[in-house]
Parts: structure tokens; sequence; C-alpha cells
């Protein structure tokens, strides 16, 4: 037989929940409120949808950045939800419920230090990825040059056949450095992984 510790495995839960709160939460903040010039418009309209997104743990508010900037975003994102992980595991918190985010609240105990938690590491995330965008914003224009050189390169790979892909996330896979060839990286990143 397997011994559990439920006290242990309700703690689990809680850093689980509230580090899965804090990506979204962050872009939020980053693309509404701290910079909304770094992002597009349609990444503006995300952030909107991602505070509630973010309060009620569907971590996948924060999906439409990652795919566009990983490496910036997922960073970021990573160091914060490890802050909010460890502070609730240290503050106690247990969580009875599988899901819910802020919605349970009524079911974490030490509920004020859980929610000190997950605002640390929010900022922490946003204020991140904020400096890192801030540093080297990618603009429209490059984005849509990019854009167009992946499409030409799909085309002639494929033979012709035509493939659509938002331009932002075109960006984002070059940006992951994928190796069919230099027209996939931009170049900001191209000076990163040459060598």
């Amino acid at each position: 037989a397997i011994a559990v510790n439920i006290g242990t495995a309700l703690q689990i839960m809680a850093a689980v929940m509230a580090a899965g709160m804090v990506p979204p939460l962050a872009m939020a903040l980053s693309s509404t409120v701290l910079r909304p010039t770094l992002y597009t418009e349609a990444e503006r309209e995300n952030g909107k949808a991602a505070w509630l997104l973010g309060a009620s743990f569907i971590t996948e508010g924060a999906i439409p950045f990652a795919a566009s900037d990983p490496l910036r975003v997922i960073p970021s994102l990573m160091a914060g939800s490890a802050l909010t992980g460890a502070l609730v595991m240290a503050f106690g918190s247990e969580l009875r419920a599988p899901h819910g985010g802020v919605w349970v609240i009524g079911l974490i105990s030490n509920p004020v230090m859980y929610l000190v938690a997950i605002a640390a590491g929010t900022a922490v995330s946003a204020f991140l990825v904020t400096a890192w965008k801030s540093r080297n914003p990618i603009t429209d224009e490059e984005i849509e040059a990019v854009a167009k050189k992946v499409a030409a390169e799909v085309k002639r790979a494929t033979g012709g056949e035509e493939m659509w892909l938002d331009a932002r996330t075109q960006v984002g896979a070059s940006a992951l450095a994928i190796p069919v060839g230099e027209v996939l990286q931009p170049p900001r990143y191209r000076a990163r992984s040459a060598g």
C-alpha cells in the first residue's frame, strides 16, 4: 500500500493552481497596463481576456503570447510561476478543489497569503517580460517581412502548395531557431543563433 499524506497533496495542488494562474495574469498586466504599445492590437485584446482566464486558472490564456515570442515570454512566465509555487508552499496554503481559480478561494487555507503569492509571481513575470520586450521590441513591419519570407519558403519547399499561418506565430516559430534555413530567422535572433 502507498501511504499518502493528504496535507502535502493539498499543498501541492494549491501551488499548482496558483502557479498556473500567473502566466495569463502576467501577460494581461504587461499587455494592458504596463506597456500596451509593445503589443499588437490583437495581443492587447488577448490581454483583456487573459485577466479572466488567469483568474479562473485557465493557463492557456498565455499561449498566444508565448507562441509569438517564446524566447522572452516563456522564461519570464517560468520565473514568476516558480516564485508563486514556492511562496504558496512556504505559506502552507492548501487547496481542496482541483480547479477554479479565485472562484474557489473559500476552499483555500491561508487565502490572503495565497493571493499575495499569486500577485508576487504575476508582478515578477509581467515586469520581466515587459523589460525584455522593451529592450528589443519587434515591430509589426519586421513581423510582416518575416511572414512573407516564411510563406515564400514554405511555398517553395512544398512545391507551390499554399500554407497560411499567423505572422506572429511564424515569428515565434522562427525564434525557436527551427533548422529549416536562414529565412526563418529574423535578424534579431539570427545573431544569437550564429556560432
